[in-house]
């Protein structure tokens, strides 16, 4: 990630001199600086600040206060450390451990560019065993008392994965994380989602109660999106995506990438269940499975920490806790009426962020059918008119040039209540769209020399032959100049 001076390198936060800019995510910005104190101590850490034009978002405010509160109660190994919530002259910010690594995305990312494959199956398996640890302590946490605080992350996605370049893994931003009730589980409020739309679980897409398993339904899709070098819900669509995310129809890793081994198949797939009943019943469970393909497949921290030193080499340029990841997401979620996914592809293979604020309403699209319906009425009634019109000019040419003869009865179609008079099919079945004939007197015989005549049989409701596929349209049908 590049990054951008400070307009003034002798601005402080307090005990906190902001060196370079190094991030920004949603509504704050993240910097390099350094804590000062006695006798020349000095620390490098990661600032977290609200910008200034944001400061009057309550809401924001608020969610940004409450991932101080409970990420300062977090204490473990693979979770980003925040040391302190600061307000200087009216800016809040957050005082964190600094990182020097890259987060998975960007890993990724650089992975597929220089290799044009995903990375080792080893290396991902250990990425998510260590979040899986981290997911367990949080979501068992207790307060000072004891009572257990029900945590969730609701934020699980590639963005806040930190890869240090020491081989460590650590998870980052608890902003949306949410201290649940004593039943375990989270109502939010009717409609409203939180996360990336590409890792949310299918019941937080329903509009269902979601506990600590959404999180584990996020780690299964990282899982295989790594493993694949592919996205596996997202595309260009919101409403897309979450309909795919509904669906969650998903294929083993191994269909698109040979190396994955079958254990890790079975795990991905269990991860990613659509019902939370048959997923990982905890962190811990997950990370266990992960630990038996990691001991099979032998990789761990000093090869992930090789990995790394590859992929970029002399380039550690101070990437702090790369928090340029959306702060949350807020959508308004309806019944998907769009394509599934079979009918779209993914036109995204890369791991890209999805952020932003959006509001998804599932409508269809709007149809005309009154229009196109009474456009098609009246171009049938403008051809009957004309169909009519040449069928009596015709009629009269005949009846003019020869002796007139008797006319048949004509045939009276009786309600479907009635008994049908009985009929008999033509003789020649030319057109298999005929109507049937009405058996008619046998006219008399006409005189010598003059030219024979045949007789007007054909009732005027009677259904004329016509080419195939084509309404008669003299039997009221009507034309929609639309269809195919």
């Amino acid at each position: 990630m590049s990054t951008e001076a400070t307009p003034s390198a002798e601005k402080r936060f307090g005990k906190y001199q902001l060196l370079e800019r190094i991030g920004r995510g949603g509504m704050a910005e993240v910097w390099r600086a350094r804590m000062s104190g006695p006798a020349g101590f000095a620390r490098i850490v990661v600032i977290k600040r609200v910008l200034p034009e944001f400061l009057h978002e309550e809401a924001f405010v608020r969610m940004f206060v409450e991932e101080a509160r409970v990420s300062a109660q977090l204490n473990h190994t693979n979770i980003v450390q925040v040391f302190e919530l600061g307000d200087m002259d009216g800016e809040y910010f957050l005082a964190m451990e600094y990182l020097r690594g890259r987060d998975l995305r960007t890993t990724m990312q650089r992975h597929l560019e220089q290799h044009n494959t995903p990375p080792p199956p080893g290396f991902t398996a250990y990425a998510m065993r260590e979040v899986s640890r981290a997911l367990a302590y949080a979501h068992t946490l207790s307060d000072e008392i004891g009572r257990p605080l029900h945590l969730i992350h609701r934020d699980v996605s590639p963005s806040n994965v930190m890869l240090v370049f020491d081989g460590a893994v650590k998870l980052l931003d608890f902003g949306i994380a949410k201290a649940l009730s004593a039943s375990g589980r989270e109502a939010t409020r009717t409609g409203a989602l939180k996360g990336k739309l590409g890792y949310l679980s299918p019941e937080r897409v329903n509009g269902k109660l979601v506990d600590h398993r959404a999180d584990l339904f996020a780690v299964g899709v990282i899982l295989h999106e790594c493993l694949t070098g592919k996205r596996l819900f997202h595309s260009g669509d919101e409403v897309l995506t979450l309909a795919r995310v509904r669906e969650a129809r998903v294929e083993p890793p191994s269909t698109i990438n040979p190396a994955v081994p079958p254990e890790l198949d079975a795990i991905v797939l269990r991860a990613l269940a659509r019902e939370p009943d048959d997923r990982y019943s905890t962190g811990s469970e997950l990370a266990v499975a992960l630990d038996g393909v990691l001991h099979e497949l032998k990789w761990g921290a000093h090869a992930t920490e090789e990995l790394l030193s590859k992929l970029f080499g002399g380039d550690r340029t101070p990437a702090g806790n790369d928090l340029d990841s959306d702060v949350s997401i807020d959508i308004v979620a309806r019944e998907p009426t769009g394509p599934t996914r079979d009918e779209i592809p993914d036109p995204t293979p890369s791991l890209e962020s999805q952020s932003g604020s959006v509001d998804v309403d599932f409508k269809p699209p709007r149809r005309r059918t009154g229009i196109l319906a009474a456009i098609g009425l009246g171009i049938a009634v403008l051809v009957s008119a004309g169909w009519l019109a040449l069928r009596n000019t015709n009629k009269a040419a005949v009846t003019s040039s020869a002796p007139p003869a008797p006319v048949a009865p004509l045939a009276i179609t009786p309600p479907p209540s009635q008994p049908q008079p009985v009929t008999t099919p033509p003789a020649a079945a030319a057109d298999v769209h005929a109507s049937p004939t009405v058996v008619a007197p046998t006219p008399p015989a006409q005189p010598p020399g003059n030219r024979p005549t045949t007789p007007h049989t054909k009732p005027h409701h009677a259904a004329r032959p016509t080419k195939a596929g084509v309404p008669d349209l003299s039997r009221g049908a009507v034309v929609d100049p639309f269809a195919q």
